[in-house]
Parts: C-alpha cells; structure tokens; sequence
C-alpha cells in the first residue's frame, strides 16, 4: 500500500505511518526524471544507525526517504531501473544505506542521492554490510554467486566472488553481528549456507558450513543478537529452524502458524502477509517429569504437533 508503518512489538500498536506519496513529485535526484511519488509497492525498509531516518524501496526502483521526529517524507531518489529487494542501513554512518536491485546494482545513497553504484552482471536480491569492517558490502545474486565489494575501491571492482556453492538464486546475505568475517547466506535452493572470510573480506575457501532441512525456498534469516553460534532461517515451506551454525546441526523446527497463543509472539513469514490462523492449544504436564521441569505440549485440532522441555522456577 506503498507506506512505512512503525510498530510497537509489546503493544502491537502501531505507532507511525509514513506514506510515499508525500514524496515531493516532480523530478527525482540521480535522473532528473518526473515523477509522480507513492506508486509502487514497497518491499523492504530499514532505519539509519542513529534512528533519525527511514529509507524505503520497492517496485518502482525508488528510494524514499522520511525524517523520524518530523515525520516527513524527504525527497526520494530513483538508483535502480528494476524493483530493490533489499534495503539496510550502514552500521556506523548516519542517513547511508545499501540497496540490492533487479537491475544488477547495489547502491550505496542518502538522503541527498547516489553516492556510488556496484555494478553486478546479474540481477541481485540481497546485501549486507560488514558490521566490523563497514566499508564492505556483501551481495547475493540471481545465479547463486555472492559477491564482495570494499566501497573506497577507485576501480569499480569486487573484491572476491563465491561461486558455485548454492545451485539457486542467493536471495540474502548477513554478517554476523558478533563474529567477524561470518556471513550466512539463504537459497532458493532451499538451503543456507555459512561462510568465513577474512577481515579484509575474503573468502578463505573454506569448505562453508550447510544448513539444510527446509523444504522450500530459504528467504527469511537472523543472527542470534547475544549467542554468536545460534542463526535462524524461514522457508515458504512455513517453517522457522534453529541452527548451529557452526556444527550445522538443526536444534528446532517451528511451524509459523499460530495466532493468538497466550505467551506467544506472534509471527509470519508468509508472502502473502497473511496471519494464517489454525486451532491451536497448549498444554502444560508436570507431573511426570522430575520437580521444577515439566513440558509445554502444542496440539493442533487435538492432534500433538509439538513438544518442549522447559524448567520452571519454584515459585510458578
């Protein structure tokens, strides 16, 4: 619906709307182009470092941008000639982020325009910065390569290609917010994969470590914000998995369907933004384990559809 929507995650309220088509119309920055502003859908959006902007990108091939506390839209520039999969914000660099294009470019803009195009020879969905060495951008491309790029570079050249490792379309790539030179990358070969690179972004041709078990298309993923190990994925085959990722062992399996569980969080992957709804139920047993530990049962239509083992303190 082309806006940018701000969501309390404890209330569920939503606590901001920006719409695109306050974009001033008229001629956008790197092309000079009319424009009228706010007609194509939005894909992806992302915050600057120091939450004073929203930057936003979709079909169009447009970046908008919105001051926060104001609560305006600035004015919106035009980097890509295809839709932008993949917005994110520079980890240390105020009002700069990266985008991935259809078109073959990773843009690195601001609010004032293009500050300098990565030309791919594919089309690419996915980029990441590297938090510890913020002049590097990753870029996940349409024929499974990933592609590393040091910004400062005078010659428009990557640094180092991943070829050959994912059969499928690399529709995400992400650095490891707490190990350097980690990256994990997500398929549509219904894997993810994880890479160790050097610090000046390199790969060290290590054998990556495999993620498989899903089995659909992998477009969802997350670093764990505190264990450096633990990594999650999504899948269209409606599931979100726990891993290792350095063992590559799955450590949970977990059906994105339920809605309205009290003590749950609810959540959806899905394409379609829909909260699919199912008749699930929890149950509790503490008898039949040892004191303080018990299990949390989850059925679905009163069928068991999972399990977890759980501590609980001596108070609950």
């Amino acid at each position: 619906d082309a806006t940018v929507r701000c969501w309390d995650i404890r209330t569920k309220e939503q606590t901001a709307c920006f719409y695109t088509g306050d974009a001033p119309s008229g001629r956008l920055g790197s092309d000079n182009e009319a424009h009228e502003a706010g007609r194509g859908a939005l894909y992806t959006c992302a915050i600057s470092c120091d939450g004073g902007t929203i930057a936003a990108a979709g079909f169009e091939g447009i970046v908008y941008f919105f001051d926060v506390e104001s609560g305006k839209a600035l004015k919106a520039h035009r980097v890509h000639s295809g839709a932008v999969h993949r917005i994110v914000a520079h980890p240390l660099e105020h009002g700069v982020f990266a985008t991935a294009g259809l078109d073959g470019k990773c843009c690195v803009v601001t609010r004032d325009g293009l500050r300098k195009a990565l030309n791919h020879t594919m089309p690419i969905q996915g980029c990441s910065w590297d938090p510890f060495q913020p002049d590097i951008i990753a870029c996940g491309g349409k024929d499974g390569t990933i592609e590393i790029w040091n910004v400062t570079n005078e010659d428009h050249e990557s640094i180092d290609k991943i070829r050959d490792k994912h059969t499928s379309k690399v529709y995400g790539v992400m650095y490891s917010p707490l190990v350097q030179g980690r990256l994990m990358s997500v398929s549509d070969d219904n894997t993810a994969k994880i890479f160790e690179l050097t610090p000046d972004g390199r790969y060290t041709a290590r054998m990556p470590v495999t993620l498989e078990g899903h089995e659909s298309n992998v477009r969802g993923q997350a670093w764990h914000p505190e264990i450096p190990e633990i990594c999650f994925t999504g899948s269209w085959d409606k599931t979100v998995r726990t891993w290792n990722s350095v063992t590559g062992q799955c450590l949970q399996v977990t059906a994105v369907l339920a809605n309205n569980l009290d003590g749950f969080i609810r959540a959806s992957a899905a394409r379609d933004d829909v909260f699919h709804d199912q008749d699930f139920f929890l149950r509790i047993d503490l008898e039949s384990t040892p004191q303080n530990q018990g299990v949390v049962f989850l059925f679905h239509k009163n069928k068991p559809y999972s399990q977890l083992a759980c501590n609980f303190l001596a108070d609950d």
